[in-house]
């Protein structure tokens, strides 16, 4: 049984530190073609929203009221979980006395102030001060796709993936039927399954038949196994990987 570990003691301290005030943002992707990327989301119903000037790079944000997707034209070089901490650099310099580090870090007094660490698998977790987009008046609404179950992680040790993202207010519950860590927080769930090597959105369309048909010409869908099941599966122009998965019902 993988469980859910954690030496308490110290993941309270460090939950407390680094949880409190912590909201969820984005899931923030590199791109070479920002509006290229935007259409195509905006294609399976994804809305863009309106972007503030703080990011120097070209940048676009599609969301559906519930889940939104920052799409970079520069700056990073992978994938990343991007959240909004009031007095981020207070709480940096608080980290960095106990030792803890980060891989870049932004606390210039003209500057969006921002600190990243990564885990080992290479997934990105960016503090920001501030939202970088409006969420616009943008209500929850459907989209093509059904919604999204979670964002599966790279990852290739459960164990250590799992303890750097509970310090990020992830909790973790074991989902034994397909081995897989489920962590959660207020509108995101992850998943980490030893051997993922791709980051990749799984969602769930009610109609899985009626879905990938509609989709099949456009996005040239393909059928995987996975250890959730028969999947059909795609890719963004900027290469993320997009499963759908089929309900035990469909």
């Amino acid at each position: 049984m993988l469980g859910v570990w954690f030496n308490r003691n110290s993941f309270v301290i460090t939950h407390r530190r680094m949880t409190q005030h912590l909201q969820f943002l984005e899931l923030s992707i590199a791109t070479p073609d920002v509006q290229e990327s935007l259409a195509w989301y905006q294609g399976l119903g994804f809305s863009e929203l309106p972007t503030t000037d703080a990011l120097v790079q070209h940048y676009g944000v599609v969301g559906n009221g519930r889940f939104h997707i920052g799409l970079h034209g520069a700056g990073l070089d992978g994938p990343g979980l991007t959240f909004v901490r009031r007095d981020l650099a207070e709480h940096v310099r608080a980290m960095l006395a106990t030792d803890q580090e980060f891989e870049y870090t932004n606390l210039g007094i003209d500057a969006l102030h921002e600190a990243r660490q990564r885990d080992r698998d290479g997934t990105l977790a960016i503090l920001l001060e501030a939202r970088t987009f409006s969420p616009g008046h943008t209500r929850a609404g459907s989209l093509a796709i059904g919604d999204l179950l979670h964002i599966a992680l790279p990852c290739m040790d459960v164990g250590e993936a799992l303890e750097f993202w509970q310090s990020y207010g992830f909790i973790g519950v074991e989902n034994s039927a397909n081995d897989t860590v489920e962590l959660h927080t207020p509108g995101l769930t992850l998943a980490l399954t030893a051997g993922n090597r791709q980051l990749t959105l799984r969602f769930q369309p009610k109609d899985f038949a009626g879905c990938v048909e509609l989709l099949q010409n456009r996005y040239r869908l393909k059928k995987v196994d996975t250890a959730f099941g028969r999947c059909a599966e795609f890719a963004a122009p900027e290469g993320t990987r997009i499963q759908l998965l089929e309900t035990s019902d469909g």
